[in-house]
């Protein structure tokens, strides 16, 4: 089966604070967006690459990736990043596949994990990275009391990127469509919706794979890739 990779830049950022999208904030002169595709373009496993961008940013994502030899297309988003994906897997010319759906914004994804979750769909329809929670969990009621603690050793926190067989999540993103549900963060979630008897493999994530969704977040970020530049990464 050939392999694609999905990145979803279609955000707008307006956690982040900053008049760009947060895909385009930089670390030391490299994108978020870039990095976050450099580790897909790196491995031998990976075909093709769709990166979706947020439809009034498409010429400055296509600037920015321009010399990466895998980003096959270069897709307009949509308003939620549930239609994102969508749109990246509607332009993808098979019938069937492996495909990685990976967040923009999580620019230290190993290539190793990434060929983790290739080697995985082998005997998987589904797979997601994941973390166990560390710290406990409460769910809250009316007026934000709290009303239950559940297990934490059940809980884990899911990172990208998800990996699926193409004809699944499209067949899973075609029925959410035609129901009008629009609320999915992630694409497990859709699967678990739709095809609950398919079971998810959950595969060891990595603590580095952070999500830049502040700015603060990006100070974490750069202080991350200066230790790693200087050999204090472990």
């Amino acid at each position: 089966m050939r392999v694609f990779a999905v990145i979803v830049a279609g955000g707008e950022g307006r956690r982040f604070g900053s008049p760009l999208p947060k895909q385009f904030a930089r670390i030391f002169g490299k994108t978020l967006l870039e990095m976050s595709v450099i580790p897909f373009e790196r491995s031998d496993r990976v075909d093709e690459i769709i990166v979706v961008v947020n439809s009034s940013y498409l010429e400055l994502g296509r600037r920015v990736l321009m010399s990466f030899k895998k980003v096959m297309r270069i897709v307009g988003g949509g308003k939620t990043r549930q239609e994102s994906v969508r749109k990246g897997l509607e332009s993808i010319n098979e019938d069937e596949g492996k495909v990685l759906i990976h967040d923009a914004v999580r620019p230290f994804i190993s290539t190793i994990k990434i060929e983790e979750v290739i080697d995985l769909l082998n005997d998987y329809n589904a797979v997601s990275l994941a973390l166990p929670v560390k710290e406990t969990i409460g769910i809250a009621g009316e007026g934000g009391v709290l009303i239950d603690i559940p297990d934490r050793k059940k809980l884990f926190s899911l990172q990208t990127p998800q990996g699926f067989k193409l004809s699944l999540i499209r067949c899973a993103h075609a029925k959410a469509l035609e129901e009008n549900f629009r609320e999915a963060t992630d694409d497990c979630s859709l699967v678990k919706r739709y095809f609950p008897e398919n079971p998810i493999f959950l595969a060891p994530g990595e603590e580095k794979n952070i999500k830049i969704t502040y700015s603060m977040d990006l100070k974490v970020a750069e202080a991350m890739l200066s230790f790693s530049e200087k050999g204090l990464e472990k």
